[in-house]
């Protein structure tokens, strides 16, 4: 059970850091920065994808990657296409997909 707040927020093209720092926590391992910030800037530039990143203390613990489409359509949370979570925590996966699904409530 984690202790301390979680907080959900779409991603923006500003933090790249949040989401290289995770990755790299994540796949234990350092990615090539050059490569990683090509990839980032491509991924969060396309229209068609939607990120939420989950944030404790200002760290990057938790991302998801759903389809815009699929959030108009209210089928996201079942084709989400890509879920990292920084210690394997269910808390901070059901914070992401509750977030995601307020989000398509709004919609």
């Amino acid at each position: 059970m984690l202790v301390k707040k979680i907080r959900i927020k779409e991603l923006t093209d500003q933090e790249f850091n949040i989401m290289y720092d995770l990755i790299n926590n994540v796949e234990n391992t350092v990615l090539d920065l050059k490569t990683q910030r090509e990839i980032f800037t491509r991924n969060i530039s396309n229209k068609n994808n939607f990120y939420l990143v989950a944030m404790i203390d200002q760290k990057g613990v938790g991302y998801l990657r759903c389809d815009k489409q699929l959030i108009s359509s209210k089928t996201c949370p079942d084709k989400i296409r890509d879920i990292f979570i920084h210690f394997d925590s269910p808390e901070i996966k059901e914070e992401l997909i509750n977030e995601l699904r307020s989000i398509i409530d709004r919609n």
